[in-house]
């Protein structure tokens, strides 16, 4: 039990405590709206930076840096070298765009670049998922509109934006190619560095705030999220006993007692089945639980190397939610528009940043391969990434509702279970990678 003194050094003219209070009350005038999480006015936002003619400063640098960060490495109608080169002066930018002049359905983001001979279709999902051939009706409603007004030679290209870069539906990916929020939002965090002295500070400001949302949205890391969790790690070793002592006294979810639910046996068994995937329960705290594939695990556990701690934990992983490189987790996480539950696949901290770099390359080619894109961050591979979440599923959840919160970790993660065969693959190939220059190293 923590004592007076010690909850008077935590709360009391605490200057690490203060700063960590600061940032979690920052004001962000597009949460107040309750804008960060719709669509329309997200897309709304969206569609005005993309517009070279407003007035924000940006001209078209972040339309073409838009498009052609969608359009890199895609096998696309339209190159991101050509938007670099093309003329775009007489784009217009329109929103809830009839493709064809029904009142049924509305494009959410048209870009149409007469001059270039273009128009890009941006689709924009901050949750929900894309309903039945709704990509392909887009697509062929706007080819009919365009070839009445005589224009049959302009490309349409889709762009398919989600907060995971889901991938379009199989019949669309001719026409669409997924792109990721959380992409164009760290290269408008690099815009409004390179051009913060041109633009105003109330544009500065607003955009700023606009790129915080769509990070948080997409649980992505950003630089001063570092700095403050850092701050947060530095005060629990100062106060651990204290922090233990109010945490253990307050409310948690009800997502341990859910997620054990699904476990016949437990606490002596650990092994449980969803879908097809039989999976072994890891660790857990109080928001959340880690479990794996068994075959992930066996890997994991079998493997012979001095990359290991010891038989079950990997050098890097002793403080993470997984003892190994890569795996699942569930979490339970209050936001501004309610609690969401969110299932994720996620590699971990390894020390060796080499090896990390190796295995996260080694999953995005076996998941390339079967069709399942490994979506990662372009911060995955910066020498500092520790955290990189490929693949994740997430809903509103009561935290009280014990069978809707068992019923969404199922569901979630019965959409995750096409990613364990390959990243299994991956991960094989990646032992025997490490296996193969530890022999070296041991016979040099």
């Amino acid at each position: 039990m923590a004592t007076f003194s010690e909850l008077e050094a935590l709360f009391v003219n605490n200057s690490k405590f203060r700063e960590i209070e600061a940032f979690l009350a920052r004001f962000n005038p597009i949460k107040v709206m309750q804008a960060s999480q719709s669509e329309i006015r997200n897309s709304a936002i969206l569609a005005w930076l993309l517009d070279p003619h407003e007035n924000h400063g940006l001209n078209d640098d972040f339309l073409r840096t838009f498009l052609a960060g969608a359009l890199r490495d895609k096998e696309s109608r339209i190159s991101a070298l050509e938007v670099l080169t093309k003329d775009l002066s007489d784009v217009e930018i329109r929103t809830e765009q009839s493709p064809d002049f029904e009142k049924k359905s509305r494009i959410d983001i048209l870009i149409d670049c007469p001059r270039a001979g273009w128009v890009f279709v941006i689709e924009n999902k901050l949750g929900s998922t894309q309903s039945a051939r709704q990509l392909r009706k887009y697509y062929d409603g706007l080819r009919s509109r365009l070839e009445r007004e005589g224009r049959e030679a302009t490309k349409i290209q889709g762009i398919y934006l989600t907060l995971d870069a889901e991938e379009p539906e199989h019949e669309s990916k001719d026409s669409f190619v997924s792109y990721a929020h959380e992409d164009y939002a760290e290269q408008l965090s690099f815009l409004v560095k390179r051009k913060r002295d041109a633009l105003s500070n109330k544009i500065v400001d607003f955009l700023e705030y606009f790129i915080e949302v769509v990070m948080e949205n997409s649980a992505a890391s950003h630089p001063e999220d570092e700095r403050v969790r850092d701050i947060a790690k530095s005060l629990y070793r100062e106060h651990r006993h204290t922090i233990d002592y109010i945490v253990e006294s307050g409310t948690q979810t009800g997502l341990v007692e859910a997620f054990t639910g699904l476990i016949d046996g437990y606490p002596d068994q650990k092994y449980f089945q969803i879908g097809d995937a039989r999976l072994v329960l890891v660790r857990s705290g109080k928001r959340w639980i880690s479990f794996n594939p068994i075959e992930w695990q066996s890997l994991f556990d079998s493997a012979d190397l001095n990359s290991k701690l010891n038989s079950t934990t990997w050098v890097g992983c002793e403080t993470w939610r997984l003892p190994v490189p890569v795996g699942f987790w569930v979490e339970i996480k209050p936001t501004s528009a309610g609690d969401r539950i969110k299932v994720a696949v996620e590699v971990g901290p390894l020390k060796d940043r080499q090896q990390r770099l190796s295995l996260i390359e080694k999953i995005e080619t076996r998941s390339a391969e079967a069709d399942i894109q490994a979506n990662f961050s372009s911060w995955a591979k910066k020498p500092n990434a520790r955290y990189s979440i490929f693949k994740f599923k997430q809903s509103k959840i009561d935290p009280d509702n014990l069978d809707e919160i068992n019923d969404r970790i199922c569901e979630l993660t019965k959409q995750l279970i096409p990613c364990i065969t390959p990243v299994s693959t991956a991960i094989s190939e990646w032992i025997l990678e490490i296996s193969s220059n530890q022999n070296k190293a041991n016979t040099a």
